[in-house]
C-alpha cells in the first residue's frame, strides 16, 4: 500500500455516521427519522419511502439527493428544514405526502418529477 492508501484510512468515511444518525424499518425500506442536527447525509440505496416527519427540524440540512429507489415521500418529510436549499427528486418517487416541504424557507425552486401522480394537500 502506498501513502495514499494509508491516508485514506485515517480520513474519516464521509457518511459513516450515517448509521448513527437515522433510524429505519425493520426491513431497511423505510427512513424513519434522521437526527435534527444532520447537517449532510445520504439517503442509502435500496430505501423506498422517506416516512412522515422523517427530516423535519433539519435545520443545518442544505442539499438532499433522493435516491431512484425512493417512491415516497411522507407528509410534513421536510418540513422547518430551514436551510435546504437544494433537493433532487428522483423520477422514481410517484408520490409526495401534505406539507412534505413547508417552512423549507431557503428552497427556492423545487422539481417535481412527471411520474408523480398524487400530491396530498
Amino acid at each position: 500500500a502506498d501513502i495514499f492508501d494509508k491516508i485514506k484510512d485515517w480520513l474519516p468515511d464521509e457518511h459513516a455516521d450515517d448509521e448513527d444518525v437515522a433510524s429505519y424499518s425493520e426491513d431497511g425500506k423505510v427512513l424513519l427519522s434522521v437526527d435534527t442536527d444532520t447537517e449532510n447525509f445520504t439517503i442509502p440505496d435500496g430505501v423506498t419511502e422517506i416516512g412522515e416527519h422523517a427530516f423535519e427540524d433539519c435545520k443545518s440540512l442544505k442539499k438532499l439527493n433522493i435516491p431512484n429507489s425512493v417512491t415516497e415521500i411522507g407528509a410534513w418529510a421536510f418540513s422547518y428544514c430551514e436551510s435546504l436549499e437544494k433537493i433532487h427528486i428522483a423520477d422514481s418517487v410517484t408520490k409526495i405526502g401534505e406539507k412534505a416541504f413547508v417552512y423549507c424557507d431557503s428552497l427556492e425552486k423545487i422539481n417535481i418529477p412527471d411520474g408523480v401522480k398524487i400530491v396530498v394537500g
